[in-house]
């Protein structure tokens, strides 16, 4: 199977790059080497080894999330790129995503402190020259070529060089090293690329431990102020003594003059070299987001590849160290960022740009434990919201072409299966410890179960948009399913409730998945496919599916298909189980099959509710692009006629103004006494008169026992004016009216019946 990087970058360049600085991480933190390990032993939460993996793994995961979270974020989170320039964008993300942790390699403190500074200048040593020249070569994620296009146009010079630079930023993934504020100030940013890679790492080492404890002693009380003032002092004189002999760089920079040469593509007056540096700036954005939501959970292993897990007793972390075959060492850690961590079953951005977070587990032990543990969720939940959403900050975010401003991105927890308050727990210690997030943390239904394709269809889904006179329509018509609708809550049954689109063809539900939502449609055109060699069967607009596994707790029984397009509630089992699940009582069930009391059968009237409007006004061709609130809008202002069979819709010369839908039955158009054409279900007929009043030139006269919805000329244009693409079928169907009225004159001149009317 083709992995998704080697659109980006050839196999031989990654499986160097891999082998040379992410395979040693992994390699250094065997058990093996690490049971003689001195520090490791007396602080082993403090060693690489038990970090969230920064090995191969870790860089091919964050590199494959690099392209998808800009596709998703495109238009949304960042502003909208046209195809080629994200493809562009995405490339380049590869690239330094690979490039992000190679500093890594480096196990002591030293070497992790500096590890985004050592990545920055390893692009301009001899040991990566080959590495370089090789994706220019191989204009690995198109981006040489766009360089160079950019050159022969006379705006960037050095393009080669530039893509140094560019790889070079890399660096920007730590908001340590690169906070925010530089990277969106192209002039600080440059400035401080300038000091790092013109500075050796061990003085940038003690810049940034004089730097720390600075902002420690700032904030710091008696008597830790002692403390930290005297090591301030050690740090302080350590870093001018190595500024006063600093260590050789070990390469040679590409510069004369490194001031003036140097990163000048990033205060480009011209536009097109302004472009790429927005691109560059929105990608790396982009990294910093995916190295915070990298792989957690039951899938995370350490840099040693230990699994880590969260003890049910305790709520702390539990390390699995393996020696080998034969030896198994359960190490137990209380440490609320590893304990967290463990907890976290999946972080990503949903298709609206919010923070979706889900947990492992949420039930334990012990009180004590259960409030362990909802702290040390809020502590990590903390730390990747803050990393996600400081990703996303901008000067003039108001003025960006995008959907998601980084102040209105939410923070969505789900609930855990096993203790439906632990995320509503989590949320309220994540308040405590950021007052500052408040309206913008909510819970959500659980996932975590959901098959792939449900989930992805669920999280695509549009929200519930319904006014209280809509819902109500709603509820009375699956009440006349059968469903007990009477007990459920206008406003909470709705909430995290969705509408989604099937079309013919696709699989709304598979066999043997987990039964994580209940759909009801629309609309007609779903089969049933039951297991157990039971016939198939047609789900009726309206009835509840999926229902019966939802209540039981158990798998699908049956495979869902579409064989038209058509639209569908979908309602999470949680929301269901909560709001929507309401038997009946013997009493009840008399009332739904319509007997009263004394056991009179009562009637049932046929008026339609806007609903089902809405969802047979989609099938016609005029509206079927219409957003489901649009078509609601214009069924609420159509009136319901119902013809019986001989009925006059209308005269020759009535003024007409309305336009008539043709739900069930056939409406024949008569001149002089003779039938000139027949119109359908789904048919219209008046569109010229509703758009401009004029006599009827025939006569509308049912066929059969007919159902109509009557537009009149104000909804219609209102309709026109609002929808411009609606505005344009319009107008073809009146051209082909015009062309079948001259074709009609046509025939009368030569005393020939006209085609229609």
């Amino acid at each position: 199977m083709t992995d998704v990087l080697d659109r980006f970058l050839s196999t031989d360049v990654r499986t160097y790059i891999e082998t040379h600085y992410y395979a040693p991480v992994n390699e250094q933190s065997r058990f093996e080497l690490l049971r003689h390990n001195v520090d490791f032993l007396v602080q082993p939460e403090e060693h690489v080894a038990l970090f969230s993996d920064h090995g191969v793994v870790h860089v091919r995961d964050v590199a494959r999330h690099v392209p998808e979270l800009l596709r998703l974020a495109n238009g949304v989170l960042i502003p909208a790129r046209s195809p080629q320039r994200l493809a562009r964008m995405q490339g380049y993300g590869v690239l330094v995503a690979y490039l992000h942790d190679i500093g890594m390699r480096d196990f002591s403190a030293f070497g992790r402190a500096v590890h985004p500074e050592f990545a920055a200048q390893a692009v301009f040593t001899p040991e990566l020259a080959a590495v370089i020249q090789a994706i220019w070569q191989e204009n690995s994620g198109n981006v040489a070529w766009h360089l160079l296009q950019l050159a022969d146009k006379g705006v960037l010079q050095n393009p080669q060089r530039v893509l140094q630079e560019m790889l070079s930023l890399s660096v920007c993934h730590s908001k340590s090293s690169v906070p925010m504020a530089v990277l969106i100030d192209l002039a600080r940013l440059r400035e401080l690329m300038q000091e790092i890679v013109t500075t050796d790492l061990p003085t940038l080492y003690y810049g940034q431990q004089v730097r720390k404890l600075r902002r420690k002693l700032a904030t710091a009380v008696s008597p830790k102020r002692e403390q930290l003032a005297q090591e301030l002092a050690a740090a302080e004189t350590a870093w001018q003594q190595q500024r006063q002999s600093p260590a050789p760089l070990g390469y040679q920079l590409p510069y004369q003059d490194v001031a003036q040469e140097s990163y000048q593509w990033l205060l480009s007056p011209e536009t097109a070299v302004q472009e790429l540096v927005a691109d560059v700036q929105d990608v790396l954005r982009i990294l910093r987001c995916a190295d915070a939501l990298r792989q957690r959970g039951t899938v995370l292993k350490t840099s040693g590849g230990y699994e880590v897990f969260v003890n049910q007793d305790t709520g702390n972390a539990i390390y699995a160290l393996r020696g080998g075959d034969e030896e198994l060492f359960l190490l137990e850690i209380p440490s609320p960022l590893s304990a967290g961590e463990a907890n976290i079953a999946s972080s990503e951005l949903d298709p609206t740009g919010d923070l979706r977070i889900s947990f492992e587990r949420g039930s334990f032990a012990t009180p004590a434990a259960q409030k362990r543990a909802e702290q040390f969720a809020a502590v990590v939940v903390h730390d990747i919201q803050r990393d996600v959403l400081d990703s996303f900050q901008r000067p003039n975010a108001a003025d960006a072409a995008m959907t998601k401003p980084p102040d209105t991105l939410h923070i969505l927890l789900e609930e855990t299966d096993d203790y439906l308050q632990f995320a509503a727990h989590v949320k309220a210690e994540l308040l405590q410890l950021d007052a500052a997030l408040t309206g913008r943390v909510y819970v959500v239904p659980s996932l975590q179960m959901a098959p792939q394709l449900e989930r992805d269809r669920y999280l695509l889904a549009e929200p519930i948009a319904w006014d209280e006179a809509t819902r109500l329509d709603f509820l009375k018509r699956i009440g006349q399913s059968g469903h007990r609708v009477v007990d459920v809550h206008i406003e909470r049954a709705f909430v995290h409730v969705r509408l989604t689109t099937v079309y013919s063809g696709e699989v709304l539900i598979e066999a043997g998945a987990s039964s994580t939502f209940v759909y009801i449609p629309l609309g007609a055109g779903l089969q049933v496919r039951p297991l157990g060699g039971y016939r198939s069967f047609s789900v009726q607009p309206w009835m509840p599916l999926g229902v019966t596994g939802v209540v039981r707790g158990a798998n699908r029984n049956a495979t869902v298909v579409a064989d038209q397009k058509l639209q569908l509630l979908m309602i999470p089992k949680s929301v269901y189980l909560q709001h929507w699940h309401h038997t009946h009582s013997p009493a009840s069930l008399r009332e739904a099959l319509g007997y009263g009391e004394a056991g009179a059968e009562t009637a049932v009237s046929p008026q339609l509710t806007s609903l089902e409007r809405a969802t047979r006004l989609q099938t016609i061709p005029l509206f079927a692009g219409l957003s489901y609130e649009a078509l609601l809008a214009l069924a609420n202002q159509g009136e319901e006629l119902f013809l019986k069979k001989g009925a006059q819709l209308f005269a020759k010369g009535d003024l007409g103004s309305s336009m008539y839908v043709i739900l069930s039955g056939q409406i024949v158009i008569v001149d002089d006494g003779e039938v000139v054409t027949e119109r359908h279900a789904d048919d219209v007929l008046g569109e010229m008169a509703a758009l401009m009043p004029e006599p009827r030139r025939a006569s509308a006269i049912a066929a059969t026992d007919t159902h109509l919805l009557q537009l009149r000329q104000k909804a219609i244009t209102q309709l026109l004016e609002a929808h411009p693409r609606v505005a344009r079928e319009y107008i073809i169907i009146l051209a082909e009216r015009l062309r079948t009225m001259t074709a009609d004159l046509a025939a009368l001149r030569k005393g020939q019946p006209p085609s229609s009317a």
